[in-house]
């Protein structure tokens, strides 16, 4: 997965998946280890995803799966897109998803996870001298047994997971959403921030004033209102991002949220 997880990314997942059993039981594990990630904050959410990846790849697969290069795989992934990262950083990182996959793996009922899941615990370099460690305080943070049951139940579906995060991360799939610019960024936003936040206010928009503070609440470093009024706000939500509610909501919730932004 070589996409770097913006701020909005982060935000819709948590809102969309906050009640899913594989999020809820290691989300609290993963979010120690954020700051032990360097340049790459590595969130829960991301984890998420990478690690609905992984078993979305097995499950399609089953025993024609190879993962003898999921390490090698994942390093080089997270060094091409934070090349600023240190080695540790980056290990720190592929250690919290291949604990995640190896517990989930291991408790399962079939044979076959059980042996991909000893193969993956392998391939971690024997001078990561961190790596016990942090696989033992994610077992001890995480919901073991619901992870298994929920991967058990899951491989019975036909449903991927994967494809449907996607949708709530993978900015290529709505480039159409980045024809029209927000006017009120400030100058701090690199592109890919703004694909990002695009997405995210053409899909709260979908659902109403509220949902637009939100997305706004979440992304104010790059948003500089400045002079703007609620008529200007409701008229460029209403003719290009598919706004529906009345100029009052709008009103409403911008009070709420310029109320937020003065007590900061």
């Amino acid at each position: 997965m070589l996409y770097k997880f913006q701020p909005a990314d982060i935000e819709r997942i948590r809102e969309n998946f906050d009640t899913h059993p594989l999020y809820c039981s290691f989300s609290n594990a993963c979010k120690a280890y954020r700051l032990q990630t360097g340049s790459i904050l590595l969130t829960p959410e991301e984890v998420f995803a990478q690690v609905a990846i992984i078993f979305d790849s097995l499950k399609e697969k089953q025993e024609s799966s190879d993962f003898s290069h999921l390490w090698e795989d994942l390093f080089g992934d997270y060094q091409q897109i934070n090349p600023n990262a240190s080695n540790e950083e980056i290990s720190n990182a592929c250690i919290v998803i291949i604990a995640v996959v190896f517990i989930s793996l291991y408790g399962s009922t079939p044979y076959l996870y059980h042996n991909i899941a000893k193969q993956i615990r392998g391939q971690i370099p024997l001078d990561y001298k961190q790596a016990n460690t942090i696989i033992d305080d994610i077992i001890d943070h995480t919901d073991c047994e619901a992870l298994s049951l929920w991967l058990d139940n899951y491989m019975q579906t036909d449903k991927f997971l994967s494809d449907t995060l996607k949708s709530y991360y993978a900015v290529e799939k709505t480039d159409n959403y980045t024809e029209h610019l927000f006017p009120y960024y400030n100058s701090i936003p690199s592109i890919e921030s703004k694909k990002s936040i695009e997405i995210a206010l053409h899909q709260a928009a979908v659902k109403g004033a509220a949902a637009i503070v939100k997305v706004m609440n979440a992304n104010t470093a790059y948003i500089d209102l400045g002079i703007a009024t609620d008529m200007d706000l409701y008229n460029e939500f209403h003719d290009n991002y598919s706004y529906t509610q009345s100029y009052d909501a709008i009103n409403d919730a911008m009070k709420k949220y310029r109320g937020i932004r003065n007590l900061q």
